[in-house]
């Protein structure tokens, strides 16, 4: 490690390739924790708090266990709620805050999501 300045440089990490490491197997490597694969697309959805429609948001990603979408404007919601116009048909789909950033927000599906 040599010092320039007082900050550090580090060599960049040897990742292994070669038989045995899969792709999934590498991204878990850095913490990525989806069991499966997202689609990326951006749907307006509708965030539908004790049953009452409440915020218009872009679903960004989805998958099978849960969505990533962007609030229109900065609110606050309740850990849990549900969307609407994120499958095939109007049925809501109840979810939990995962992670949010400012605007955009990680849900997980609490029920199994019908496509």
């Amino acid at each position: 490690m040599a010092r320039n300045g007082g900050i550090s440089k580090m060599a960049p990490a040897i990742v292994p390739r070669g038989p045995g490491i899969g792709v999934d197997d590498y991204l878990k490597s850095f913490g990525e924790r989806r069991t499966s694969s997202r689609t990326n697309l951006s749907r307006e959805i509708v965030v539908q708090i004790d049953q009452q429609p409440m915020h218009t948001a872009i679903l960004e990603n989805i998958s099978l266990g849960g969505a990533k979408f962007r609030l229109m404007y900065p609110t606050e919601l309740p850990e849990r709620f549900e969307i609407i116009g994120a499958g095939e048909d109007e049925r809501p789909i109840a979810c939990q805050i995962v992670w949010r950033r400012r605007n955009t927000i990680g849900v997980k599906f609490i029920t199994k999501r019908h496509s």
